[in-house]
């Protein structure tokens, strides 16, 4: 690209940014009412669109070939999809108004009254990977929150996020003439560089996609930065935990969709799970495992092995799994056999149930030994007749692979020491997004709410409900895991800030000053006005 052609380019996005920012004042205009309307004339011309948003996607996925496969999950949009764009965007519309209400009221002295009211943020630029149904759940928060905003989507995405960027514009300016500077959709990565260095004109970036992009953002601006980092979640199954409930929010959090950042991707077991004699055994096994090291890597270049029971590929698994998925595996009978025999039939349930639903387990070296100790430790744990009894096969991986956000089926499994261990493994290796604890322990679940340091903290259910949706919030703008200004799903009051109101009769300082006047610093109810 030529030096003009830069400087010409520049310009265009400089007066971008002018326009959107004069659009912040008749956005605030935009009374609760005339905002609601809005996004369900934009939900009814979505829906009449549906046809050429998804021809598009198609489009998109065509060329997309060298994508990974959670990219591309993340990239399609179907029938299904669609549908739940057009719900979230019922969801955000029917959000109570926050706008320019008062947070708090205080009576600094008589006649003298402090407010504190939510604003918008003013123009915002978002920058994310892959995901279509991102655009319009930012469009639509930022609408309703009175936000201007610059948005750059992934190129994979270029043709969805046309289609649906540019039908949504057409029913707010049709309606608004006055907003059509409100949002620009930016197409060039140059734009971006550009875009990082404008810190008087934008206000904060949020930033969706991977860990790295989020890193690489943040690095290149002096701009307030709101992102998150991998969703590298959780779940700590612990010495009481229910067998029905673990097995119910294990499957969940890892199966239900893999290729999201609140999916788990990590197992913990509580060591308390184990007898003594397991122990040792998987420790033992350990040291004959650590002996057949140096043989085993100088055949395979991979640092991964599989262990296999059975002495058979994981690759066979699959039809077997599909064949006996049903066989053997009621809950009533796993928590007979939970009284009867061991706690340890939990963890061979529980990993079971995952292999059933063709998840890979990997373990560091250790725990893979312990685990396929297990395996072996509970003879009749699982019926004779059943066809995966004895294939059961744990990947060994380097442990530096413990803190990895998988996005497909595959989950890292460890063991820890009781409700402490778990804690401090989670905030070492973890993201700080969401993590899940299992147990019937009250005071167990305390200590996890209190201790471990995440955005969201779930006790006895699936780490997929941290969501702005599922939380009520009607859509979310991404995942925060910092801990200024918005934590967690990021909804409507996630993209607002404060300002301070003091009304007064002609109060001065000095009256205060000199001693003629007192504070009172009397709170006052904001539901009273």
């Amino acid at each position: 690209m030529s030096v003009a052609h830069d400087i010409s380019r520049e310009s265009h996005l400089k007066c971008m940014l002018t326009e959107a920012r004069e659009a912040l004042l008749p956005l605030a205009e935009l009374s609760y009412l005339q905002r609601q309307t809005l996004l369900y004339d934009i939900r009814d011309h979505l829906d009449s669109c549906k046809s050429h948003v998804l021809n598009e996607n198609q489009r998109d996925l065509h060329n997309a070939n060298t994508l990974t496969k959670p990219l591309r999950v993340r990239l399609r949009l179907d029938e299904k999809k669609f549908a739940s764009i057009l719900v979230m965007l019922d969801s955000v519309a029917q959000q109570r108004d926050v706008l320019y209400k008062e947070i708090m009221r205080r009576q600094l002295a008589t006649g003298l009254i402090l407010s504190k009211l939510c604003v918008p943020i003013g123009l915002i630029a978002f920058i994310f990977e892959s995901r279509p149904d991102a655009l319009v759940q930012m469009m639509s928060l930022c609408l309703f929150s009175a936000n201007a905003v610059m948005i750059k989507g992934g190129s994979e995405a270029r043709y969805t996020n046309q289609a649906l960027f540019s039908a949504i514009q057409q029913v707010v300016i049709t309606k608004y003439p006055s907003l059509e500077g409100w949002a620009y959709l930016l197409s060039d990565r140059q734009d971006v560089d550009y875009l990082l260095t404008c810190d008087k004109e934008v206000d904060v970036i949020i930033p969706r996609g991977s860990a790295d992009f989020v890193s690489q953002i943040k690095m290149r601006s002096h701009i307030p930065v709101l992102g998150h980092a991998d969703g590298v979640c959780s779940v700590y199954i612990d010495k009481d935990a229910d067998l029905d409930t673990a097995v119910r929010v294990v499957l969940d959090a890892k199966v239900q969709y893999p290729a999201v950042c609140n999916a788990a991707e990590v197992l913990l077991f509580d060591t308390s799970l184990l007898d003594q004699e397991v122990c040792i055994q998987g420790n033992q096994t350990h040291e004959h495992d650590l002996n057949e090291k140096t043989q085993s890597d100088s055949k395979h270049s991979t640092k991964r092995s599989g262990i296999d029971i059975s002495g058979n590929s994981s690759h066979n698994l699959t039809k077997d799994l599909t064949e006996n998925s049903a066989e053997g595996f009621s809950s009533s009978s796993s928590d007979a056999l939970l009284d009867d025999e061991s706690k340890m039939n939990i963890i061979k349930m529980i990993c079971i149930k995952l292999i059933e639903q063709g998840v890979e387990l990997r373990s560091g070296a250790k725990d893979a030994t312990i685990l396929t100790t297990v395996f072996h430790t509970i003879p009749g744990s699982i019926p004779s007749n059943n066809k995966i009894a004895n294939k059961i096969t744990v990947t060994k991986v380097s442990e530096e692979e413990r803190g990895t956000e998988y996005l497909d089926l595959c989950i890292y499994v460890a063991f820890v020491k009781g409700i402490d261990g778990a804690i401090t493994w989670i905030n070492k290796y973890g993201s700080h997004h969401t993590d899940c604890i299992v147990s019937k322990s009250e005071d167990a679940i305390e200590q996890f709410i209190r201790k471990v340091d995440s955005a969201s903290v779930m006790a006895n259910c699936s780490t997929r409900f941290a969501d702005g949706y599922r939380y009520g919030l009607g859509a979310e703008v991404g995942i925060s895991t910092s801990r200024l200004h918005a934590r967690g799903p990021m909804g409507v009051e996630g993209l607002t800030s404060t300002k301070w109101v003091v009304r007064g009769l002609g109060d001065t300082v000095g009256e205060f000053s000199q001693g003629e006047r007192n504070f009172l610093f009397k709170d006052i109810s904001t539901a009273t006005k």
